[in-house]
């Protein structure tokens, strides 16, 4: 991608947090000892461990290391976020921490958290979620500054995500998407072409990015009269938590309606909209109501949203909350 090889060394202290050492080498350097075009490549050069925050992920892209904050963290007078995303030139970065100069490629905000990014030969693609809803943003490097080259219009009700087909040639990449409604669909799409599209739950994402459909899981129920809704249950704390409410258009919510709730929080994985397959089937489609809870635990709001749900901070009103909001 215009970059050099970087090997990197991790080692892991806890779930959480590692130390990160990382060096810059040759592509003769991967050849096996004792091959003959491995002498032209010269001795290869030391780890050096970087000055990062041990719960910070940390990657490549080109010559520019992107870190993931899970915490905020301070250096030379300014804090950054925890959810952000910065990026570094490599040869500052091995210097150390302090004196370098960071590139905010996304902060968070209340609503919006950094889900996972994607990187092709010349774009680096960002997975959002905004209220538990998808939006993907196309950025592009230049003069070592991420600048945006376009996006979803507009968060949407699904699941996506996406892969490089061969991020040292090409700007195409995989899009898997799928929503309450639609089993998981697999998608052809060039990043070329993001400009500004509006993202869609439906069989083909209304999206100029998207060059072809690959394939699709089939229907195994009938959604053409599903409905789907997201509301907000207040928890005692005070906390709004989101959560989704599918049902037949039509279905009385008045409080004698068959209702399961699910709810997931934990490992900073968040729960985003999935294909029922079983509960549209056996439930759904029988008139009952199906509600799928983000509560606290899990990465729908960012690190934050985790942590808020960890030892003395552990809270399951939140999911008591949304049962106690649609039962009566």
């Amino acid at each position: 991608r215009g970059g050099g090889v970087y090997e990197f060394q991790y080692r892991s202290k806890t779930f959480y947090t590692s130390t990160y050492s990382v060096r810059k080498i040759e592509n003769g350097h991967l050849l096996k000892l004792g091959d003959p075009d491995r002498i032209d490549a010269g001795p290869e050069p030391e780890f050096v461990t970087l000055d990062v925050p041990e719960d910070a992920g940390v990657a490549m892209y080109k010559d520019l290391a992107l870190l993931s904050l899970r915490t905020d963290w301070t250096v030379d007078g300014t804090t950054y976020t925890a959810g952000s995303l910065l990026s570094v030139r490599y040869d500052q970065l091995i210097t150390g921490s302090v004196g370098c100069s960071y590139d905010v490629v996304f902060e968070p905000d209340e609503n919006t958290s950094l889900e996972g990014y994607s990187c092709t030969k010349n774009y680096l693609i960002l997975n959002t979620i905004s209220s538990v809803k998808s939006r993907l943003i196309f950025l592009r490097v230049r003069d070592d500054k991420f600048e945006m080259e376009g996006a979803d219009a507009a968060p949407t009700i699904r699941s996506v995500s996406c892969s490089p087909l061969d991020a040292e040639s090409s700007d195409a990449f995989w899009l898997t998407t799928s929503s309450f409604g639609q089993p998981p669909a697999l998608y052809l799409a060039d990043a070329e072409r993001c400009g500004a599209g509006v993202g869609d739950s439906g069989p083909l994402p209304e999206s100029p990015y998207v060059t072809d459909r690959v394939k699709s899981l089939p229907d195994q129920y009938d959604a053409s009269d599903l409905e789907v809704s997201q509301r907000f249950a207040t928890s005692k704390d005070g906390t709004k938590v989101p959560y989704f409410l599918l049902c037949k258009k039509g279905v009385k919510l008045d409080g004698n309606t068959p209702t399961l709730l699910y709810g997931y929080g934990g490992f900073e994985i968040s729960l985003t909209p999935g294909y029922k397959a079983a509960a549209g089937k056996t439930w759904i489609e029988r008139g009952g109501a199906y509600v799928e809870a983000n509560i606290r635990g899990g990465g729908e709001f960012g690190p934050a949203w985790h942590q808020a749900a960890l030892k003395v901070h552990r809270n399951l009103k939140c999911l008591f909350s949304s049962n106690w909001y649609i039962f009566s």
